[in-house]
């Protein structure tokens, strides 16, 4: 049985501080983003020729200094983009560094349906996981309130949660479907 320590947590504290603003799924600019629908928004690769198969959601969480109010990091980003020629659709949730990779991404939808997700890759940014979503999922994200998001700090015994509101991800993605 591993057991939870204050050392280790405290450096899981601190690898989500300094690790996690370096990047993201895309370096996505405010002049790329096409709509802003509650805590979510719609971004395309290319702004004049918007299209199912070139936008995608996007939710990030940032991490902000107590004291000053200043972003300095990211404590986890969901990303939601359409599969060409399909009604699923991949959702991309990068966490923060540190994590116990053998036991993946935990992903939920308002303490419901919890699927484990295999973390694919760990960069400057932090550890990602995509799985394919199909119209269910989908439908449950629209319909629940919040995703929530466990990782398993590297030697604790205790997941930490994390939890992506879904206000605003219907209208986000009505937009997209309406799109060709």
């Amino acid at each position: 049985m591993i057991h939870r320590s204050m050392p280790t947590l405290i450096v899981f504290a601190a690898m989500i501080i300094f690790n996690m603003g370096a990047g993201t799924f895309s370096q996505a600019s405010a002049a790329d983003q096409v709509l802003r629908s509650g805590d979510w928004s719609v971004f395309c690769d290319d702004k004049k020729k918007q299209s199912k198969d070139s936008c995608y959601l996007s939710y990030v969480q940032k991490l902000k200094d107590k004291k000053t109010g200043n972003v300095v990091g990211t404590t986890i980003s969901v990303f939601v983009r359409a599969n060409r020629g399909s009604a699923t659709k991949t959702i991309n949730i990068t966490g923060p560094l540190g994590i116990d990779l053998t036991q993946g991404i935990i992903v939920g939808i308002d303490e419901k349906n919890r699927q484990s997700l295999k973390v694919n890759q760990c960069t400057k940014a932090g550890c990602a996981a995509a799985a394919n979503a199909d119209e269910a999922f989908v439908d449950l994200m629209k319909a629940g309130k919040a995703l929530s998001v466990y990782v398993l700090p590297f030697g604790a015994a205790k997941a930490v949660k994390f939890e992506a509101s879904l206000s605003g991800f219907t209208k986000a993605v009505n937009t997209i479907n309406s799109m060709k």
